[in-house]
């Protein structure tokens, strides 16, 4: 008797997926999360954490504190982002729509 289970569909081409980096303003966010993930990676795996504090020349524990440390602000401060009106100012000016005759 023949299989009644659907046949496979074919392997479409890949996506882009959620860790693929997105436009360069939120960049710095992307950035942020990727390091965060990595970090957990590495406290909630022991054999992570004794390889990258053999790494370090580190106690275990204090490449654990180091990590979790870093977790707070992984990549640094956000960059500044101008006002809004500044913004809309600098847009209206290069395109010259904001240009009084």
């Amino acid at each position: 008797m023949p299989s009644q289970r659907a046949p496979r569909r074919a392997r479409t081409a890949l996506t882009p997926s959620s860790s693929s980096p997105p436009p360069p303003s939120l960049l710095s966010e992307w950035a942020a999360g990727h390091h965060r993930d990595t970090n957990a990676t590495v406290l909630g795996h022991y054999d992570m954490l004794l390889y990258a504090s053999t790494a370090e020349g580190a106690a275990a524990g204090r490449t654990r504190y180091s990590l979790l440390t870093k977790m707070v602000d992984p990549v640094g401060s956000p960059p500044a982002i101008a006002p809004a009106a500044a913004l809309a100012k600098a847009v209206l000016a290069k395109t010259g729509a904001g240009a009084r005759r």
